[in-house]
């Protein structure tokens, strides 16, 4: 894998959720340890990743759900990212649904030119025929 931009190795813990609710609620973890091209370095970097997702069925056509990560380059500790992204999806109708999402980024060392942390907040209408 050195060397060669664009491959990524994810590991999925799998297994059962660290927590279930009765009320169709679930925590998940997720680890991997992509090496990473950077645009102000040459080659690729290994990095560090772990991440939790929180899901919630809130009825038959709606669902929560929150998914946090943390990644750091396993060469300079001073280099990390920290994402945050929230949504809630609803169906309209038996056709259409709805997802709204809101996601928080942080880098600890941008690129020259960038800020250390961006938002995007999003609204999506899907059609299922």
């Amino acid at each position: 894998m050195g060397g060669r931009s664009g491959r990524r190795l994810a590991v999925s813990l799998g297994g059962p959720p660290l927590a279930q609710g009765r009320d169709g609620a679930r925590l998940h973890e997720r680890a991997a340890d992509p090496p990473r091209p950077r645009r102000d370095r040459d080659g690729d970097f290994a990095t560090a990743r772990a991440a939790l997702e929180y899901k919630w069925k809130l009825s038959k056509t709606s669902e929560f759900s929150e998914e946090a990560s943390f990644v750091e380059d396993l060469s300079d500790s001073k280099d990390w990212r920290f994402a945050n992204k929230v949504s809630l999806g609803a169906g309209v109708t038996t056709v259409l649904s709805v997802k709204l999402s809101y996601a928080w980024l942080t880098l600890n060392e941008p690129v020259p030119g960038k800020k250390k942390t961006d938002t995007i907040t999003s609204a999506a209408l899907v059609a299922k025929f």
